[in-house]
């Protein structure tokens, strides 16, 4: 449920997902889940937060997850510092926001996970490009 809300925020339709948001919402209240489930859940409700741009209460979710993702499986810690960085970059916190994509990027490269290699390289570029612009 947690990929279909968030392709409903990508998608812009945010009314169905905050519909779908609130199920799993009820969901989580009267259920235990494993570790994995619950780094899932919070990571919705992070992107949820992120699709309002509510960006603090994202940044703040994000933190807790880091602390939490490095010793998950799979793409979870690469993924989670690599949004909290985008946050960052969108309140403009450009400093922190280069660090974090930095490590990200270099976390990506060590898993051979390309597509997050990309997508860091290419936000770094754009983050020099404006260091340039400014000194220019």
């Amino acid at each position: 449920m947690g990929y279909y809300i968030e392709a409903l925020c990508k998608q812009g339709n945010f009314g169905e997902a905050e519909r779908a948001l609130s199920e799993l919402k009820a969901l989580a209240a009267s259920t235990t889940f494993s570790e994995q489930a619950r780094f899932r859940f919070e990571n919705v409700l992070a992107m949820d937060a992120v699709s309002r741009r509510d960006l603090d209460t994202a940044i703040q979710i994000f933190q807790g997850l880091l602390s939490r993702s490095k010793h998950l499986e799979g793409q979870g810690y690469v993924l989670t510092r690599r949004w909290l960085a985008t946050c960052l970059y969108y309140k403009r916190e450009f400093g922190e926001a280069r660090r974090l994509f930095w490590e990200s990027l270099h976390d990506a490269a060590q898993q051979g996970d390309q597509r997050s290699v990309n997508g860091n390289i290419a936000i770094l570029l754009e983050l020099l490009r404006g260091v340039k612009a400014s000194a220019g």
